[in-house]
C-alpha cells in the first residue's frame, strides 16, 4: 500500500485520493476468540461497513509491570498485529483506540491496579502511561495509513473525566488544596480578583474552596459552581492536550479524534476540537427514546451543536447494543429505535459515527452481530438498510436548508439550561433551524432566537451585537443578557424589558407588523416608551369561564392596549423584544410576522422534519417520535410549479409524485410510531 496522510477537509475524511465515510463499527479482537474473528468481519462487511474500530486495553496486555504482549505470546486473543493484519488483509479501514483509559466495562476502565489511585494528571499517572503510549505506538506505527497501513484515526485517551466524587482530595475539592486551586491561581492571576468576583476574603488560593454542586436556592453561590464547571473543562482540555502530544511524540502522525459526553457539563466540545482534529460525543439513549421527556428532541439538538462547532460533526460512540446494568434503563433496543436513532443524528447534521458495538462481547449484548459471526436478523437487516441510505446521502455533502436559528452558550448549557423553553418550544413547533455557537461561532441565518438566560460572556454579548449590525436579525421573547460569565453587570445589547408585568386573565391580540394573532399566557411586559416601532397587544374577553358570576369583572380590562415589544433598527441589522412567555404558537407567529418563510413546513407540529440539498437533489428526513401512528402533510416552498416532482422513500422504495395543493407543493407521510424515513425528492427530467 502507498504511503501517505490522512485529512479532512469539507466535513469529510480523505485518504489516497478516496473518500472515506466517517462509518464505522466497533469490534474487540480481545474479547472475541480469533477463531471467529474473520467470520466476524465479513458480517461487517456484508453490512456495507468499511471502516473497524477497536480499543487496545493496556490492562488486558500488560502481563507483568511494564510487560506487554501485543503478538499472543501468552494468549491468542492478546495477537494485536494479527488482528491488524487480518483487517488490512480484509480492506478494512481503522479507528485505534489505545487509551490509556478505555472503560468498555473493563476492570479499572482499562488500566493497571498499580495506576488507578492516580487522578490523570497526577505525575505518577501520567509517567506510566507515557510509558504505555511509546509501547503501543511501536506496534502500531507499521499499520498507519502514513507506512503504508490502515490505520486512519487515533483515539487518544477515552471520555477524559476528573471525577470528582472519586478524586475529591487530590483534586483539591474537599479539605486539601490541590489541582483546583491551580486552577483557580491560572484564571484569576491574584487572590484579590478572585476575591472581588466572589465577594470572598480570601488570603491565598490554598484557602479556597470548591462548591462541586449546582445549588440553586443559593444564588450567590452560583458563580463558585460556575467555576467549578471551568475547572472541569480545563482538567479534561489539559489531559486531552498531553495525550494528543505525547502520541504525536511516540510517532503517531495520522489525525487523532477526541470523545467524550453528549452534555457539555464535564468537557467543552469546542476546545475540545481546538485539541485533536476531530471530537465526538457519545450517545446512549433509552429504546424509543421513552424515559425521559425529551429525550429525542436532545439528540437532535446534540446533533444540531455538533454541526454548529465541530469540522467533522461525529458520534464518537453511538448506541448498537447496550451493558450489562444499563439495559435495565433501556430496555430492549428495536430496529424502529435504530431508524429514530440515526436519522435523528442525520437530520441535526451529523456526517458520521460510530456503532459501539457492533458486535457483542463480554459485559455487551444486543449487538445486532454476535461473538460466532451469527446476526439478528431485525437488527442486521436494519442497520444495514441504514448504511445503504447513509452512503447513497452521503451526509458531508449535503447543504442544510433552514433560514433560522437558535443560540447556544456551552457554559450555559453545562448547568440546567436558562434557554430550555425556547428549545422545546421551537421543537414542540415542528421547526427545523440551526446553532449559533456564542462560543466562537458564526451565523448566516436570516433570523436568530436568543435561547439564553439573563448571564452571558462577554464574548458572547459581542458576537451576538456584531450578527446584528452587520444585518442579522436578533428576537429575544422575555428575557435578556445582562450579566457576564461571572455575573457581573454587562449588557452589550442596547435591549431593555419592561417597566412593568400585568397578569394576563385571558387572551391579548397582538399585533407584530401586519400580522395579528391572539396569545393566551399568564402575563405580559409593557413599556412606556419603545424604541423603534412597538409592537401592541390589546385585552381580549377571557374564554376560560366556568360560571357567568364573574362574566362583568373578566370584561373590564377588554380593550385595554399596552405597548409590549419593539422592533428596532442597529447597524444594518434589526432586534425584536417581546415581552412574553413563549410556547410553540408564539414562534410560529413571530415567524409570519417577520415574513420569515420557511424551505419546509410540517403539520404535525410534534414531528421532527429536516431538509438537506445537493445538485438538484432534496433529501427530507422524517421522524415520528410520538407513540401513535400517524400522518402529516409536508409542505415545500421555493420550488418550480412547472415541473414535476417524484417523491421516493428510501427505506420502502416506494414512489409517488408531488401535488398542489392551494398553491403550495405538498405530499402527504405517513410512518408507524416511533419511527423515521428518508425521502428523496427530484425532478421527473432529472
Amino acid at each position: 500500500m502507498s504511503k501517505s496522510t490522512p485529512y479532512f477537509k469539507n466535513k469529510q475524511l480523505h485518504f489516497n485520493e478516496r473518500t472515506i465515510p466517517m462509518l464505522s463499527g466497533e469490534v474487540h479482537y480481545w474479547r472475541i476468540n480469533p477463531r471467529e474473528w474473520r467470520t466476524v468481519l465479513e458480517r461487517v462487511k456484508e453490512m456495507g461497513i468499511q471502516m473497524v474500530a477497536t480499543y487496545v486495553c493496556w490492562d488486558f496486555h500488560e502481563v507483568a509491570t511494564g510487560e506487554l504482549d501485543f503478538t499472543g505470546v501468552t494468549d491468542p486473543r492478546r495477537d494485536l498485529v494479527a488482528y491488524l493484519t487480518l483487517l488490512q488483509e480484509m480492506d478494512f479501514d481503522i479507528i485505534i483506540r489505545p487509551g490509556p483509559y478505555i472503560y468498555s466495562e473493563w476492570k479499572n476502565n482499562g488500566v493497571p491496579d498499580r495506576v488507578v489511585k492516580y487522578h490523570r494528571l497526577d505525575e505518577k499517572f501520567l509517567s506510566e502511561a507515557e510509558d504505555y503510549i511509546c509501547a503501543v505506538a511501536k506496534v502500531i506505527k507499521p499499520f498507519l495509513a502514513t507506512q503504508g497501513g490502515r490505520i486512519v484515526l487515533l483515539q487518544a485517551e477515552n471520555e477524559i473525566d476528573p471525577w470528582p466524587a472519586l478524586f475529591t482530595e487530590p483534586l483539591g475539592l474537599g479539605k486539601k488544596p490541590g489541582v483546583f486551586q491551580q486552577f483557580l491561581s491560572e484564571q484569576y492571576e491574584r487572590i484579590e480578583e478572585l476575591n472581588r468576583i466572589w465577594t470572598s476574603d480570601y488570603s491565598n488560593f490554598d484557602q479556597v474552596h470548591a462548591i462541586c454542586v449546582e445549588q440553586k436556592d443559593q444564588p450567590e453561590k452560583l458563580i463558585r459552581y460556575l467555576d467549578f464547571v471551568r475547572f472541569k473543562h480545563w482538567y479534561v482540555k489539559k489531559v486531552a492536550e498531553w495525550a494528543v502530544s505525547t502520541y504525536r511524540q511516540a510517532g503517531v502522525d495520522v489525525p487523532i479524534i477526541l470523545n467524550g459526553y453528549d452534555g457539555m457539563g464535564t468537557q467543552h466540545w469546542g476546545e475540545l476540537e481546538r485539541v485533536a482534529e476531530v471530537y465526538g460525543q457519545d450517545i446512549y439513549p433509552s429504546n424509543e427514546f421513552a424515559k425521559w421527556q425529551d429525550e429525542f428532541r436532545f439528540l437532535v439538538e446534540k446533533a444540531r451543536i455538533a454541526r454548529a462547532i465541530s469540522r467533522v460533526p461525529y458520534i464518537g460512540e453511538f448506541e448498537s447494543g447496550v451493558w450489562h446494568g444499563w439495559h435495565y434503563l433501556t430496555n430492549a433496543l428495536t430496529a424502529n429505535h435504530y431508524r429514530m436513532a440515526a436519522f435523528g443524528a442525520l437530520a441535526g447534521g451529523i456526517v458520521g459515527w460510530n456503532w459501539y458495538m457492533l458486535v457483542n462481547r463480554d459485559n455487551w449484548y444486543m449487538s445486532p452481530i454476535n461473538e460466532w459471526g451469527r446476526t439478528r436478523p431485525e437488527l442486521f437487516s436494519t442497520f444495514k438498510k441504514i448504511v445503504d441510505v447513509f452512503q447513497l446521502l452521503e451526509p458531508a455533502t449535503l447543504l442544510h436548508k433552514s433560514s433560522i436559528a437558535v443560540t447556544i452558550d456551552p457554559l450555559q448549557r453545562s448547568l440546567v439550561r436558562p434557554g430550555e423553553s425556547v428549545l422545546k418550544a421551537f421543537h414542540d413547533a415542528g421547526l427545523d433551524y440551526e446553532f449559533f455557537e456564542l462560543g466562537s461561532g458564526t451565523c448566516d441565518a436570516r433570523i436568530v432566537f436568543y435561547g439564553g438566560g439573563s448571564w452571558l460572556s462577554r464574548s458572547g454579548q459581542e458576537r451576538l451585537l456584531e450578527y446584528v449590525q452587520t444585518g442579522g436579525h436578533l428576537v429575544l421573547i422575555g428575557m435578556v443578557p445582562e450579566y457576564d460569565e461571572f455575573l457581573i453587570k454587562f449588557k452589550s445589547l442596547p435591549t431593555n424589558r419592561g417597566d412593568g408585568v400585568i397578569p394576563l386573565n385571558g387572551g391579548i391580540k397582538v399585533k407584530l407588523n401586519s400580522h395579528e394573532f391572539v396569545y393566551y399566557g399568564n402575563r405580559a411586559e409593557w413599556f412606556e416608551s419603545v424604541p423603534g416601532k412597538a409592537i401592541t397587544g390589546t385585552r381580549i374577553p377571557s374564554t376560560n369561564l366556568s360560571s357567568e358570576e364573574l362574566l362583568h369583572q373578566h370584561s373590564l380590562e377588554q380593550g385595554q392596549e399596552y405597548k409590549i415589544g419593539y422592533t428596532t433598527q442597529l447597524g444594518q441589522g434589526l432586534i425584536t423584544y417581546l415581552g412574553l412567555e413563549v410556547d410553540p404558537g408564539l414562534i410560529k407567529h413571530i415567524l409570519i410576522g417577520l415574513d420569515n418563510v420557511q424551505p419546509i413546513e410540517c403539520s404535525m407540529a410534534s414531528w421532527t422534519v429536516a431538509l438537506y440539498e445537493r445538485s438538484g437533489s432534496k433529501f427530507i428526513i422524517v421522524i415520528n417520535p410520538n407513540q401513535i401512528a400517524g400522518s402529516c402533510e409536508i409542505r415545500l416552498n421555493g420550488l418550480d410549479h412547472d415541473e414535476i416532482y417524484i417523491i421516493r422513500d428510501l427505506m420502502t422504495d416506494h414512489t409517488w409524485n408531488l401535488s398542489e395543493t392551494d398553491g403550495k407543493l405538498s405530499f402527504s407521510c405517513s410512518l408507524p410510531a416511533k419511527d423515521a424515513t428518508v425521502l428523496h425528492l427530484q425532478r421527473q427530467n432529472s
